[in-house]
């Protein structure tokens, strides 16, 4: 590279020049009519350097553009299906627990009615209990006056007073 300066090309850009770098710099020399030792050296290896930076920046930015929708495409629908997933687990997660609510609610008042129940039955079951007693209790002295009355006699005379005031009286054995 006789005709560019060869190590100000290697300080400027970190690497040795190709063949195309060559050829650029040397058609850049031949139009401005510049010598190997030339002021202005310096000043086109840092504009040029500037210019490959930033075309392949721009080519960079165009690539990445032109990928963009596919990737903008494909992170939308991972996001959806992401969000999709979320939402299912959140709608059974919000089920779970109006169900689980809506049990322990329908328990509750299921409990509180089967004790209402349970406390009004036994209420008429003593009250029907205590009624039979009286009732069997009734037929049973009754039947046991008529017993006596048909088979025994009840009182061979009239009551009379006992001696500690109680009505009394003596009851004959009927033999038939």
């Amino acid at each position: 590279m006789a005709d560019v300066p060869a190590i100000l090309f290697e300080q400027v850009y970190g690497r040795a020049a190709t063949t195309a770098d060559r050829d650029r710099l040397v058609r850049v020399k031949a139009g401005l009519g510049l010598s190997d030792q030339d002021e202005l050296w310096p000043v086109l290896m840092a504009l040029d350097h500037y210019s490959a930076t930033t075309t392949a920046a721009r080519a960079d930015i165009l690539n990445a553009l032109a990928d963009m929708p596919g990737t903008f495409d494909a992170s939308m629908r991972a996001m959806e299906a992401s969000a999709g997933r979320r939402a299912e687990a959140a709608l059974a997660q919000a089920v779970t627990d109006g169900a689980e609510k809506l049990s322990r609610l329908v328990v509750a008042r299921t409990l509180r009615a089967a004790e209402e129940i349970t406390a009004r039955q036994k209420i008429v079951a003593g009250l029907v209990g205590a009624l039979l007693g009286l009732g069997f209790i009734a037929l049973g002295g009754s039947g046991t006056y008529f017993y006596l009355e048909r088979r025994v006699g009840i009182c061979a005379e009239p009551p009379g007073l006992a001696r500690n005031g109680r009505s009394a009286c003596y009851v004959a054995e009927r033999v038939p």
